[in-house]
């Protein structure tokens, strides 16, 4: 079978979308997979291949001399297609695409909406280097095999370019909440956060939203920075209303949700949320509990048009509380949610139906 060389310098080695969903789907599908990242060598029992690659420390570094890294390491391969997952590896994909190589670039975030609403930059300074890296990003991506594009927002965006382009959404895979098919049988209590910790994505509204409900919240994931870790565990609500438990696996992960009254995906009203499709979204519905989401057009069409949870404005913490109380008080409610949302994964919202079109691709692609 052919190979596929995929490259990150960013991301975990273990990272959901890149190896939980892409690298096992065609590993399964009968490809040859390895896998360049900062972390690890080997092979797994999958039979997928890692090759670690140094990354270089501070920004400027890694933007001239990791993806030449990069670049060189890829070649060794001698791979039928190279799929990379970083925007600092365009010059990577370039490069590779400059010596006859199929080149496939996985779009994970809408980058210059990002980079204008990145905390450590200012304003001014982050509309400028987005108004680059979109130039950037319009021009090179034009010449790759494919872009996939992780959201129909950032497929919208590339349209505009008038490059290949595909939607392969982050939905979850069905099995990994199979803890959760019992519905709401058993013990539940408080309401549960899985993802990135940080300001945009609403800590501090949370903290203060399960405050005013008197309930607890399951807080699974990294924090942003120590500076925001240290400030979060400072209040004086974290000790009597945090369970924090860091970085879990997927099984202890469906667990927590599957034991929670509802969880949340408050992301405040930012140019890269309000047409995001956030992962943790579908993985409550999978896990059988209602949403409590940001009340941006998008998430209510999908939350509130399918009855699978509630709409609040994320910059109010007591709207959030509300919606919280709301569904402890009523379960019967909370569980009729729960079980429309299930049901809307299991029919649409799942990625079998996306590794369908990821398998299909490479086949035509490949073979």
């Amino acid at each position: 079978m052919p190979k596929i060389c995929v490259m990150s310098s960013d991301h975990p080695a273990n990272d959901i979308r890149i190896y939980l969903k892409e690298i096992l789907s065609l590993k399964k599908a009968g490809f040859e997979v390895v896998y360049l990242n900062r972390e690890k060598s080997g092979r797994d029992e999958k039979g997928v291949v890692f090759e670690k690659i140094k990354i270089d420390k501070g920004a400027l570094n890694r933007l001239l001399f990791t993806p030449l890294k990069m670049f060189r390491l890829a070649k060794k391969q001698s791979a039928d297609a190279y799929h990379f997952h970083d925007p600092e590896l365009l010059i990577t994909g370039i490069l590779l695409k400059m010596c006859g190589k199929k080149v496939i670039y996985d779009v994970h975030e809408d980058v210059p909406r990002q980079i204008i609403n990145a905390h450590y930059l200012r304003p001014k300074r982050g509309k400028v280097i987005a108004v680059y890296y979109e130039i950037l990003q319009s021009v090179f991506t034009r010449f790759f095999t494919m872009n996939v594009v992780a959201a129909p927002m950032i497929e919208e965006v590339f349209r505009k370019y008038k490059c290949k382009t595909i939607c392969i959404t982050n939905y979850p895979k069905l099995e990994e909440f199979i803890v959760s098919e019992e519905g709401f049988v058993g013990e539940k209590s408080g309401v549960c956060y899985v993802g990135g910790i940080n300001v945009q994505r609403g800590i501090f509204e949370m903290i203060e939203a399960v405050d005013l409900s008197d309930t607890v919240l399951k807080l699974v994931g990294g924090f942003g920075s120590s500076d925001l870790e240290k400030e979060c565990l400072s209040l004086s609500s974290w000790k009597k209303n945090i369970e924090y438990y860091g970085f879990v696996g997927r099984e202890e992960v469906a667990k927590l949700m599957a034991e929670s009254i509802a969880g949340l995906v408050v992301f405040l009203p930012l140019p890269n949320h309000t047409e995001a499709m956030p992962n943790k979204m579908f993985e409550y519905m999978a896990a059988g509990i209602p949403v409590i989401a940001s009340n941006f057009p998008l998430w209510i069409e999908i939350v509130e048009n399918g009855d699978c949870g509630v709409c609040v404005d994320p910059q109010q913490p007591m709207e959030i509380s509300r919606g919280i109380t709301y569904l402890l008080e009523n379960p019967q409610i909370a569980q009729k949610m729960g079980e429309n949302g299930k049901k809307l994964v299991n029919e649409k919202y799942n990625w079998q139906i996306e590794e369908k079109k990821l398998i299909d691709f490479y086949n035509g692609l490949l073979l």
